[in-house]
């Protein structure tokens, strides 16, 4: 007999009824209420590249040019590549 939350595991993840694919990570702030806060800390290198990469899409006039819009886009290609079986694993796997 399988549990309520293995048939909750089963299901397609869904975030207001769109497919984890189709998400936006990025809504406006209006969409954002149901969102939950969460805190990182990342290593100077990250937090580095970050902001290189932010003013890159400044310059650029590119839009989600503030860091946690960065990191909820990363966070969704992470989902979305364990839901197509990428084969992702968790953990730091160090230097390459």
């Amino acid at each position: 007999m399988e549990t309520t939350m293995e048939t909750e595991a089963r299901k397609e993840p869904t975030l207001h009824g769109a497919k984890a694919a189709d998400w936006d990570p990025n809504p406006s702030c209006s969409e954002k209420s149901t969102f939950r806060k969460v805190t990182v800390t990342v290593s100077p290198d990250w937090y580095e590249r970050l902001v290189s990469e932010s003013a890159r899409r400044k310059i650029e006039r590119a839009p989600n040019r503030l860091l946690a819009a960065m990191l909820r886009e990363a966070v969704l290609d992470y989902l979305n590549r364990l839901d197509a079986g990428a084969g992702l694993t968790f953990g730091f796997r160090g230097p390459q």
